[in-house]
């Protein structure tokens, strides 16, 4: 009996040594198995994107050049066959203005899906032995040969390009066409199934039947003719016009839109818009006439109006809006003239007075670019946690004005009061210094709370480790910057070097 229980724990304690390796070995498995991914990953995110921008050996003799998806040439070199040159996996292969060689078959992989080139390459290219059938998204700007039926892969579904001598065929493969410089009389029917359209040099009226009828994004450069009803397509959701300014009939516009940009329209609205209950996103760049209540539907969300300087009255632009920008306004607000939803307010040449009521208590993202008055307690919403002042700001700051709900603050470029940094609420995480600001910081001016601090273009001043809060982890300085930073910053803060 004694016998077989010695014979019983040694065999119990060979099974718990081997159940001790296999774990051992499962655990350093596991850990290995894990290191070799992330170093993969990483390998994968730094070379992801390659820019040969000396020699084509740059690309051939890369240790990590497998891992590349994108690759960008920016010589003017020969290209090797068979991916030799560019490797097997890359996905999107682009050609700067440097690259003018002629492209043969081979040399671009059949994993490219995406390939572009630039406006300054004028060789011709054989479509059908050059363009592996992988390839779904075309940029071709200059092309002198008349595109005809089979030319282009059945794979390609977005093409840009400047056809000189005309387009006598446009694949049912297409969904995004990009014409830039197309001018010819157009065949219902002939843009096919396209989903998105791009034409920049067109400019002849357009019939019902012209615009495929499919169609959910329009983009004209030159067109400026009058836009009659049932003209654009009932399905389209985006359309850019760039060159157009015509007064608009109501209905002519289809109601499926949700975003128009209009660069230089600059006709009375009347009636024009209202019906848009889909609008969400409007820009009117160069737009300056009155606007009277209604005008505007009550679905738009963002509203841009780059150069409109007509006195706003309360009311009129509608509550739905939540972004808006006005970069040229300089009238005196009144209650009620910036909508009550509004979150995100660009004043960018507004100069009058504020005060309570003129901005709702939902404004969270507060620009002003010429506001050089005293800013008082109360001017502000408490709301605002982002606010602002890009070029010109307040020519002083009294205490409490600057809302202690704000996290993000941004001192105008012409900001030269640094015995006022102590007004800067403790709330605020992220400090943006003035442009222009060379002063050195006092121990104890900047807030406590700060977990980012960003110098100007101009600040060259050796930096005190007193002077920075410990919360800061993240520090960014101008690339021209003199100094050596201090060891005690550098071990807890990330330094980040900005080229402006």
């Amino acid at each position: 009996m004694h016998n077989n229980n010695n014979n019983n724990n040694i065999y119990n304690n060979i099974n718990n040594n081997n159940n001790h390796d296999k774990l051992f070995f499962s655990i350093w498995r596991n850990k290995y198995i894990l290191s070799e991914i992330q170093r993969h990953h990483r390998l994968y995110n730094e070379n992801k994107i390659i820019e040969i921008d000396c020699s084509m050996d740059q690309l051939r003799y890369h240790p990590h050049r497998r891992y590349a998806t994108e690759i960008i040439i920016g010589v003017d070199e020969e290209l090797e066959p068979y991916g030799q040159a560019i490797p097997y996996g890359t996905t999107k292969l682009e050609f700067s203005s440097r690259f003018n060689r002629t492209i043969k078959e081979g040399d671009i992989p059949a994993t490219v899906t995406v390939l572009k080139f630039s406006f300054e390459y004028i060789l011709p290219i054989d479509f059908k032995s050059v363009l592996p059938p992988s390839v779904t998204d075309l940029f071709l700007p200059n092309y002198h040969e008349v595109i005809t039926p089979d030319m282009l892969p059945p794979s390609l579904t977005v093409l840009k390009i400047r056809p000189d001598k005309g387009i006598k065929y446009i694949p049912n493969s297409l969904k995004s066409l990009s014409l830039f410089s197309f001018n010819q009389s157009i065949i219902p029917g002939y843009f096919g199934s396209l989903v998105e359209l791009n034409l920049e040099s067109f400019n002849h009226p357009f019939k019902a039947g012209d615009l495929p009828s499919a169609c959910e994004k329009i983009k004209l450069g030159d067109y400026d003719h009058p836009i009659e009803p049932n003209v654009l397509p009932s399905q389209l959701k985006t359309l850019k016009l760039k060159s157009f300014n015509h007064p608009i009939p109501h209905n002519a516009l289809p109601e499926s839109l949700t975003n128009i940009k209009l660069h230089e329209f600059d006709q009375p609205l009347s009636n024009s818009l209202s019906s848009l209950k889909s609008l969400k996103k409007l820009k009117m760049l160069t737009f300056n006439q009155d606007m009277l209540i209604g005008e505007l539907p009550n679905s738009i969300e963002t509203l841009q109006l780059s150069f409109f300087i007509k006195l706003l009255k309360p009311n009129v632009l509608p509550p739905s809006i939540t972004t808006l920008k006005l970069f040229y306004y300089d009238n005196q607000l009144e209650p009620q003239v910036i909508p009550p939803n509004v979150q995100h307010l660009e004043l960018m040449s507004y100069s009058q007075n504020l005060g309570k009521h003129l901005f709702p208590n939902t404004l969270k993202v507060l620009s002003l670019s010429e506001y050089r008055n005293c800013l008082l307690e109360n001017d502000l919403p408490s709301s605002i946690t982002e606010l602002r002042f890009d070029y010109n700001g307040p020519s002083s700051f009294n205490i409490n004005s600057i809302p202690p709900s704000v996290t993000i603050l941004k001192l105008a470029t012409d900001y030269n009061h640094p015995d006022q940094l102590h007004i800067i609420p403790n709330s605020v995480l992220d400090l943006r210094l003035p442009r222009f600001y060379n002063d050195p910081l006092q121990v104890g001016l900047l807030p406590e709370s700060l977990t980012k601090l960003q110098f100007g273009y101009h600040y060259n001043r050796l930096l005190d480790p007193a002077t920075i809060p410990q919360s800061v982890n993240l520090i960014e300085i101008p690339d021209y910057y003199q100094h050596p930073i201090p060891d005690s910053i550098s071990k807890r803060c990330k330094i980040k070097i900005n080229y402006w």
